[in-house]
């Protein structure tokens, strides 16, 4: 487990539902996971729910999750 990613998660979580935001799940994968399709599966099943994806993960995990995000045919905003 990565407690600074928790700690900065539930900030985020916290300013965003006090600002009004609803988020729609939250959603751990741990360090060093090379197939992100569990993970992405999950985004996927809410995608008509929420607006954006916002991520906290760190070095080769995040090349690998955004690689795979677009694989996936999830969209990056532009």
């Amino acid at each position: 487990m990565y407690l600074w990613g928790h700690e900065v998660l539930k900030a985020f979580s916290e300013g965003f539902e006090k600002a009004g935001g609803t988020v729609v799940e939250k959603i751990f994968v741990p360090l060093n996971t090379m197939d992100m399709t569990p993970y992405l599966d999950k985004i996927k099943a809410k995608a008509d729910q929420a607006d954006f994806v916002w991520d906290f993960i760190i070095v080769g995990d995040s090349v690998r999750f955004h690689r795979q995000f677009v694989d996936a045919g999830l969209k990056l905003p532009r």
